[in-house]
């Protein structure tokens, strides 16, 4: 009688298992299953978001460098061509200085000094500035004193006086052409 009470037992209990599978099966909502994370998983997961977070940075790197990059090299070339035409630079500097100079000169001039004897003089300096045969350091200061003394409302007598130094010291400037 044991016996039968214990395989009825079991039998009952395999009767439960079963509806239990049953009910699994035919609904796995009912029981929540617990999902096991690896932690290989995860570590790849955080790896590749970090891959992603440097990709961008490096895209960002490399967007902004190639236009910084591109200006420096233009303002180098600048810089560049200036050091190499610093010389026409400079000298076209120079005859712009005359230029304005002999435009005062003659703004200024006096009645009785001679126009044409300006203007060649005036003429002969920026010549000589092309051609490189003028004391440039003579000539500025001689430009500056003038300039100076332009300035201040004076007579006639006056800037007859300085326009007439202005001339001595730029002919005696230019070294003569053979």
């Amino acid at each position: 009688m044991e016996d039968e009470k214990t395989d009825e037992i079991s039998s009952n209990n395999e009767d439960i298992e079963k509806d239990d599978n049953q009910q699994d099966i035919e609904n796995p909502i009912e029981r929540p299953q617990i999902e096991q994370k690896n932690i290989e998983d995860e570590s790849e997961n955080a790896q590749n978001k970090e891959k992603k977070v440097l990709d961008e940075k490096r895209s960002c790197l490399s967007g902004c460098f190639l236009p910084i990059t591109v200006i420096f090299l233009i303002i180098l070339a600048f810089g560049m061509i200036i050091h190499a035409k610093r010389g026409v630079i400079i000298d076209w500097l120079a005859i712009r200085i005359i230029s304005n100079t002999e435009k005062l000169v003659i703004n200024n001039l006096p009645k009785d000094l001679d126009k044409k004897m300006v203007e060649n003089t005036f003429d002969r300096a920026k010549k000589s500035i092309k051609e490189g045969t003028i004391d440039r350091q003579l000539a500025n200061q001689a430009i500056k004193e003038y300039i100076s003394t332009a300035r201040a409302k004076n007579s006639d007598e006056i800037k007859k006086v300085e326009i007439e130094k202005l001339i001595k010291v730029l002919n005696d400037a230019m070294y003569p052409s053979d």
